[in-house]
């Protein structure tokens, strides 16, 4: 599904502990999770229309009954169809619901701050492995540990890294005024001295 593509890792996580999958791993480790788990619960829905099917086909062998019997499986058919397509159209509006309150829900503090923690030993991590300045390595150890005394708030910019905020819309710059004089060295300068 390319839907799962475009969500963050914490949406994913969300969605496989809500079916009952294991959520370590990888962003595209969890995606395949979900996509086998989708295919499993497609194949699980045929599997259960095809008794019926097999059931009718067995009737149709006597050549007297032969026109009611066509007749008849198409009906079942239908019914079925009707059968599970109304059960399909609840869950499709669970998980619309459940997208729409996850972004409005926040996970509890305890878990944001092991969130965070995690990527900042992550990102400490490949400072010391690439060769980053000591500096950066210092601020990311400081940073750690303020996490872990005083947890996060939402105007961090991690809680906007670990998409669990939204982040704020820059301001647009403003259009240049016409008209206004060239600041020193500008063209209008260089004009004046010509004449």
């Amino acid at each position: 599904m390319g839907d799962y593509v475009r969500q963050t890792v914490v949406q994913l996580k969300q969605l496989l502990s809500e079916r009952g999958l294991p959520t370590d791993g990888l962003k595209h480790a969890l995606i395949a999770r979900l996509e086998e788990n989708d295919e499993n619960a497609k194949k699980q829905a045929p599997a259960a229309t095809e008794p019926e099917k097999v059931e009718a086909v067995p009737a149709a062998v006597e050549p007297e009954q032969v026109a009611p019997v066509v007749q008849e499986p198409p009906a079942v058919a239908q019914e079925t169809a009707v059968e599970v397509a109304v059960p399909s159209g609840p869950t499709t509006t669970v998980s619309e619901a459940a997208k729409k309150e996850t972004p409005q829900q926040m996970p509890p503090p305890e878990q944001i701050k092991k969130m965070a923690l995690d990527l900042l030993n992550k990102k400490l991590y490949r400072a010391e492995k690439f060769g980053a300045d000591e500096t950066q390595a210092a601020e990311l150890k400081r940073l750690i540990n303020r996490v872990e005394k005083f947890g996060l708030d939402k105007q961090n910019p991690l809680m906007v890294e670990l998409g669990l905020v939204k982040p704020k819309p820059k301001p647009k710059p403003k259009p240049a005024q016409q008209g206004k004089v060239a600041k020193k060295g500008g063209k209008n300068r260089a004009n004046s001295k010509r004449r």
